[in-house]
């Protein structure tokens, strides 16, 4: 179903002023303000874009503009299809593309997929994916996993979503059967052009906040929840397990949630810096770079985000201009929407600088602590804060270990205070009166109002010893009770290999294999009354000895 176009008419003629990054292109439009609501960016020569009317997002135009020089030259066009309006566009190459077109009306019988072969000359209708707007057909999105493969969604049509498959080229398009598709809530629909694919894998967002997921190029499917009930979402894929989806509903602030398996499950991303949401894409390439878009009042512009969607950056010099779809072949190239003026100013931007991890104004020293403690001791370490920035910063302090936040780790009074202009010794001082012998794992953390690094992270490891104890095995290994008369309990960790019991002269009484057991039992209610050894061998090869009292 068609999204709403978030646009500010006011300001549809604004022109971006040289940027060191992006540069303006002309999209061929002769008509003004001509917008781009869908971009593809097949490589780094070849670029299709859907349009839109942006003195009249309701008017329904066929329109779409490619370049096949990497945008130093555009050749608009229009698609037959009376009264209808692009979902979106996906293209093969500079000359094979296709394009779902949708009746706004509901009555335009023209609406379905066009394919073109001749670089956008001629486009012929593949009927027999049926998208019948008497029934309820919407096409929303097409995409091809190579020449002759590929699939097409549209809303629930008969109870079920209407969605084709085809393997070849959509001459002929068979629908998926009700039985491979998870049933559609209430009112569920899919969105224009909201969808992602990695490999073989592709997913499609809904009105009602669901990820559909097919890993078979369309066949079967499944659905998971976000936590954007009842709200438009578009999913973005990184990877075949990590993702964002966007809120896009009408007044939405642009909030995202992201999944780290796949799209199974899905939390909400507490985001720093300007996150917008006219668009957004995955940068081709990297590990986990977006890039998001705005053209609402007060939010215009392009920003990055190189990890996944944590912390957000603008471009340079493009905050408040209008910025549209978005689409990237790389993370030195890639377009963004605009408005054209005329055919031969405007319409598209393209970036041609580097998108990099912005520098960080707030480093420490060291970046990492290694420390052995001895039970009941407390230690101070210091490390330092350096503001490489230009300004003041304020920073938080807290520490916290695998099992949470820990009153046995403290910091200095100095939470909270400004960071100036160079280095800052903090010092910390951990405390570990009531711990048990072990190793600990524990972090750092340093919140700070640094837009390029809110939260720096410094790992510690703590090894929890006795005195005079060398061995970390040593202070986990524990014996009870002692003496014993019956049963010996072991508790070993996960550090001992090979336990063995013997008598003062140095036999061996008993051997047992404890590898990766954490506890063991030792039967000495057979055993004369007396003192015995126990030694526990590491898979290193190193032992210790410890001695046990057996009673009566």
């Amino acid at each position: 179903m068609k999204k709403s176009l978030l646009i500010a008419l006011l300001s549809v003629l604004l022109i971006q002023s040289t940027a060191q990054q992006w540069v303006q292109q002309a999209t061929g439009f002769t008509a003004p303000s001509r917008g781009l609501s869908y971009m593809h960016a097949v490589n780094a020569n070849v670029v299709w874009a859907a349009a839109y009317d942006g003195t009249n997002p309701n008017n329904a135009i066929q329109e779409f503009t490619r370049t096949i020089n990497g945008g130093t030259t555009w050749t608009p066009g229009t698609i037959p299809a009376a009264g209808c309006a692009l979902s979106m566009i996906f293209a093969l190459d500079a000359n094979t593309a296709w394009a779902p077109l949708y009746s706004p009306t509901g009555t335009h019988t023209a609406q379905g997929i066009y394919k073109t072969t001749d670089g956008g000359l001629n486009w012929t209708r593949q009927t027999s994916a049926t998208f019948n707007p008497a029934a309820g057909g919407f096409p929303n999105v097409v995409h091809f996993f190579n020449a002759n493969e590929g699939y097409c969604q549209g809303d629930a049509v008969g109870g079920y979503f209407e969605i084709y498959t085809t393997t070849n080229g959509g001459t002929t398009w068979t629908r998926v059967p009700q039985a491979n598709i998870p049933s559609p809530l209430v009112e569920e629909w899919g969105v224009v052009g909201y969808y992602s694919v990695v490999g073989n894998t592709t997913w499609f967002g809904t009105n009602k906040g669901r990820v559909f997921k097919s890993v078979d190029k369309g066949l079967t499917w499944t659905v998971a929840s976000t936590p954007f009930a009842n709200k438009y979402i578009k999913p973005v894929f990184a990877s075949a397990l990590y993702g964002i989806v966007q809120d896009l509903s009408s007044n939405t602030t642009g909030a995202i949630a992201k999944t780290e398996d796949g799209g199974s499950t899905w939390t909400l991303v507490t985001h720093s810096g300007p996150l917008f949401w006219n668009d957004i894409d995955y940068v081709p390439g990297t590990e986990k770079t977006f890039v998001s878009t705005g053209s609402a009042t007060g939010f215009t512009g392009s920003t990055y985000s190189v990890d996944g969607g944590l912390t957000w950056t603008a471009f340079d010099a493009t905050i408040g201009t209008q910025y549209l779809a978005t689409s990237w072949v790389s993370n030195s190239i890639g377009w963004a929407g605009g408005f054209s003026t005329n055919a031969t100013q405007g319409g598209v931007f393209k970036f041609s600088g580097t998108i990099t991890a912005p520098a960080a104004m707030i480093a420490v020293n060291p970046t990492s602590i290694s420390q052995i403690l001895v039970q009941g001791s407390s230690v101070n370490r210091t490390f330092s804060i350096i503001n490489a920035g230009t300004a003041n910063l304020q920073h938080t302090i807290s520490i916290q270990y695998s099992g949470g936040a820990q009153t046995w780790l403290g910091v200095a009074p100095n939470q909270g205070t400004v960071v100036p202009q160079g280095s800052q010794t903090i010092t910390v001082s951990f405390n570990t009166t009531g711990l048990a012998f072990g190793i600990y794992n524990a972090q750092i953390r340093i919140s700070s109002n640094d837009p390029n690094n809110p939260l720096t992270i410094i790992p510690v490891t703590f090894d929890v010893r006795g005195v005079g104890v060398d061995n970390p095995a040593q202070s986990i290994v524990k014996l009870y009770p002692t003496p014993a008369s019956s049963i010996l309990n072991l508790e070993l960790g996960s550090l001992i290999r090979t336990v063995q019991l013997y008598n003062l002269t140095g036999q061996i009484i008993s051997e047992k294999d404890v590898q990766e057991m954490q506890e063991c039992k030792l039967k000495v209610s057979s055993l004369d009354k007396g003192i015995y050894f126990i030694r526990f061998i590491q898979p290193s090869g190193e032992s210790f000895t410890r001695k046990v009292i057996v009673s009566r």
